[in-house]
């Protein structure tokens, strides 16, 4: 991870629930499994053990808080790390 992303990361830390810090600290730390093609709303539910309701507001707000960058729309909608 590089400085900006830990710098980004430490600034909005305090305003993440339980489940965005369980969701984005395995994307963050660039573990290998399961973020192959980038965190959905599926892998989210399973992250976080969480109902699609929740999985689709809990991105959406770390998307708005540039936490993530989002590619494709609706089903198609795939997360990644913002680029630095």
């Amino acid at each position: 991870m590089g400085h900006c992303q830990k710098k980004f990361l430490q600034t909005v830390w305090r305003t993440f629930n339980t489940r965005q810090h369980n969701a984005i600290l395995p994307l963050f730390e660039e573990r290998p499994y399961g973020f192959e093609g980038g965190l959905t709303a599926r892998k989210y539910m399973a992250l976080t053990r969480s109902f699609k309701a929740t999985a689709t507001r809990d991105l959406s707000e770390l998307k708005e808080m540039g936490a993530l960058k989002v590619e494709g729309q609706g089903l198609r909608s795939h997360y990644f790390r913002p680029q630095t």
